[in-house]
């Protein structure tokens, strides 16, 4: 035990604070799997190669079978010797941190034989960080044992069953009859409480139509006031549906039938919820649109109950964004769901749910398909990747079942089935015996049969991706859209150029003759200032869409309009040492630097000469665009508090999320190296400071700069930090980003 917590304690304390890499940790993604790395490599310092095994196994073991109170004094004694010297701060935390592992434990371990999750699965295994992960609490918990949800004084929160990027769930005991437990399930994540308001007409279905249905998991009652919003499920004991698929047998015939018999059950009662409820009196399909083996939980005797009604959209969103940052292996580890066997939400969301688009009841189909793909090879790790179609066929599943999943899983919708009662009808129909006989065959007939016909499906959808590449490089949007549209599946698009090239398309972003793309901010209202979780005092509207850079200007595309290029880094450059093992290619993507107030504008000028054809007219931005833009658009006083914003918003900049101080390069990167903010924004945190059009002062003295640079600390990098110089001064560190009005 100490072995393997005092390595969990001794990863917390490297190359910063516990507190901040707690805070680290809390970001989920890579993150996650980087401490579960430094976990591992500590551990195995301690305790030889043989023995490890079998001491992480008792580890585990022993700290989900303590009473609360004896894991309390081991966590004390392990964190004081492992931290000897540090803060009280320090050691609060980690003490606070580790006290949270019990109940991971327990809830990634508990199954259908075992519902406790008190004892280790015999098949288990843990060598790799992704092994580790699911342990590991990724944030501190707010609630603790003996404490009542806010609004509800007759619960007294037992156990903490979950914790998570949404939020926590407890398992609650009724003071008044001891014998009643509930499932509490709290939205902590500031963005999630916004999109749960837009929830509430979902919820209240579930609460009065789905009541006291057999495989649904009841919601009893809602509180979505304050700063802990939460929803009271009715509790079930057991584990999810990967453990129970996992228990199956090695048999692929007896893993099919068991497949479809469980997705005939979750097909009917999602067609329940798809065609028969009424709202006013009109039809009004009720969507999950998080549909996933990890929200399908056991019940008594193995009935299967899906929860998560009625939050399923805004969970959804959020791991679909988590996912954007990191999502590795298909797990997404950021996204704590229960269960031994986890598996991210966008492995089983459709195209049309990744791209933004309104619920349809095809989503839920998509998702039972993934599943049933994954029920059948008995492994709710595996991705839907290109190749399915091939894999059942070498386990000799039927061609109707093969097809049945076909459909379920068409990258169009309209290819689908329509709704979950289409899907359960073809799984009814389906024949008894769901494997075919293996058939030898030779090397010629199997070339003209169905591997033949998908080999040359594969080598088509290579081709028109590298066609599509080539368009996109023309900037010909609409055309390299249809090219990837037209292979045979979305699996085998390139999903990248994709997204890409109907961002363009949609008018969403723009290319001008030089190749500089712009990515368009709409109007709005928001608070200027705010951070560490508080908004600004400050409200400022944006009263007209307009196109911001996507990445900061280049020295590739300053030198294009001014013809030198004043930059430090670069070949002959002050700081030419920083970067000799760079390519030109390279470099000319680097941000153009050292370059003052006064230079960008004659940059600015010569630009609006050089493409004045083009009608629109390139300037600095102000600083409220900027800061509205580096914000991604966010219009509400929650939304206007953070430090940082990326897919979502952090208080906590980490080096894998922005090139800084800390992140020891002692200079630029190139552009987009880091992910964008929401609005697919690069390079909005560190980087270059970047010149805004205003002044700073009233003495107009100094020019304002934002976003910080690789040579700021994190403070310096926040959204709603001000720099300031004179118009004639020039740095390493000062660079620009172009702003492109819509005035014609």
């Amino acid at each position: 035990m100490f072995e393997l917590f005092g390595s969990v304690v001794g990863a917390l304390g490297l190359a910063a604070g516990v507190v901040r890499n707690l805070g680290d940790i809390a970001q989920g993604g890579r993150k996650v799997l980087d401490f579960a790395d430094n976990v591992l490599g500590l551990f195995r310092k301690k305790v030889p190669a043989a023995q490890q095994p079998a001491v992480i196994r008792q580890a585990l073991a022993q700290v989900a079978a303590l009473p609360p109170a004896e894991w309390d004094k081991k966590v004390e004694e392990i964190v004081e010797l492992e931290l000897a010297g540090k803060s009280a701060e320090e050691k609060k935390a980690a003490t606070e941190h580790l006290k949270l592992w019990p109940a991971r434990i327990r809830t990634t371990f508990a199954r259908p034989e075992d519902r406790s999750g008190r004892t280790v699965p015999d098949d288990f295994t843990l060598t790799r960080a992704e092994d580790l992960a699911p342990f590991i609490p990724p944030r501190l918990s707010r609630f603790q044992v003996g404490d009542s949800p806010p609004a509800a004084p007759n619960w007294l929160l037992v156990e903490r069953l979950g914790i998570g990027g949404f939020g926590e769930v407890w398992k609650a005991q009724s003071k008044r009859m001891t014998k009643t437990f509930r499932a509490f399930k709290f939205c902590l994540d500031p963005v999630s409480q916004g999109n749960l308001e837009l929830e509430m007409e979902n919820i209240e279905l579930v609460q009065n139509e789905l009541r006291n249905r057999d495989h649904i998991v009841q919601l009893f009652e809602v509180h979505l006031d304050g700063e802990s919003p939460w929803l009271q499920y009715e509790y079930v004991e057991g584990g999810e549906l990967g453990t129970l698929v996992q228990s199956w047998p090695n048999d692929v015939a007896v893993r099919a039938a068991l497949g479809v018999q469980n997705l005939t059950t979750l097909a009917d009662t999602l067609a329940f919820c798809h065609t028969r409820i009424r709202l006013d009196d009109k039809p009004r399909a009720l969507i999950h649109r998080d549909m996933k083996p990890a929200n399908v939980l056991i019940g008594k005797d193995q009935t299967l109950k899906i929860t998560d009604f009625g939050i399923s959209h805004t969970q959804a969103r959020q791991a679909i964004d988590e996912a954007r940052i990191a999502t590795v292996g298909g797990v997404t580890v950021s996204t704590a769901t229960g269960g031994f066997v986890r598996a991210g939400t966008p492995m089983y969301a459709s195209d049309e749910q990744l791209a933004g688009a309104k619920p349809h009841a095809a989503d839920d189909v998509h998702a039972l398909g993934v599943m049933l793909y994954q029920m059948i090879l008995g492994d709710v790790h595996r991705p839907l990747n290109k190749d399915w179609y091939h894999v059942l066929e070498r386990k000799h599943v039927c061609r109707p079942l093969i097809e049945l999943l076909a459909r379920s899983i068409a990258s169009d919708q309209r290819d689908r089935f329509q709704h979950a009662g289409e899907l359960a009808d073809a799984l009814k129909s389906l024949p008894k015996k769901l494997t075919a006989e293996p058939v030898v065959i030779s090397q010629a007939d199997l070339d003209k049969g169905l591997t033949a016909e998908f080999d040359a499906k594969y080598a088509d959808a290579d081709a028109k991706n590298a066609t599509a590449q080539k368009q996109l490089d023309r900037r010909e949007w609409a055309a390299a859209v249809a090219t990837l549209e037209s292979i045979f599946h979305s699996r085998m698009r390139d999903a990248d150029l994709h997204a890409r090239a109907v961002a363009f398309r949609d008018g969403k972003r723009l290319v001008n003759a030089l190749g500089m793309e712009f990515a368009i901010v709409p109007k709005g209202t928001f608070w200027m200032g705010g951070g560490d979780g508080k908004c600004g005092d400050k409200q400022v509207s944006i009263d007209r869409d307009f196109y911001l850079g996507v990445y900061p200007v280049t020295q590739g595309e300053w030198t294009a309009v001014m013809g030198a290029n004043p930059s430090a880094f670069r070949k002959g450059g002050s700081e030419a040492a920083k970067v000799a093992d760079i390519s030109d290619a390279d470099l000319k993507r680097f941000p153009v630097e050292s370059v003052s107030w006064n230079d960008c504008q004659t940059f600015v000028q010569k630009l609006n000469e050089k493409l004045k054809e083009s009608g629109y007219k390139y300037r600095l931005p102000t600083e409220a665009e900027w800061e509205y833009a580096c914000r991604a658009a966010a219009t509400t006083q929650a939304l206007c508090g953070w430090n940082h914003y990326f897919q979502s918003p952090t208080n906590t900049l980490t080096t894998q999320q922005a090139n800084f101080s800390e992140s020891g390069l002692g200079r630029t990167t190139k552009v987009g190296d880091y992910r964008p903010n929401a609005l697919g924004l690069f390079d909005m945190h560190g980087n270059v400071w970047e010149w805004c059009q205003d002044w700073y002062d009233s003495e107009q003295k100094y020019r304002i700069l934002r976003g910080g640079s690789w040579d700021s600390g994190s403070t310096g990098c926040r959204a709603a930090n001000r720099g300031r110089n004179g118009p004639t001064n020039a740095r390493s560190s000062y660079g620009l980003r172009l702003c492109l009005s819509l005035d014609r």
